[in-house]
């Protein structure tokens, strides 16, 4: 959340709320599984332009 609370200029707590909803609405998705540490995706640009860590094991 850290990202986001530089990004957003605003306190952990409301940058956790924003994800949070935008998981909620489909607009990013949980990556890694864990309950802290969270590292999320725009699941829409990953489908049009590739994963890049995909392309990069191969």
């Amino acid at each position: 959340m850290t990202e986001v609370q530089k990004l957003t200029n605003t306190t952990y707590t409301a940058a956790n709320n924003l994800v949070s909803r935008l998981a909620e609405v489909g607009i990013l998705r949980e990556a890694t599984g864990y309950k802290r540490n969270r590292v999320f995706r725009y699941q829409t640009y990953i489908d049009i332009f590739g994963d890049p860590m995909s392309e990069a094991r191969k």
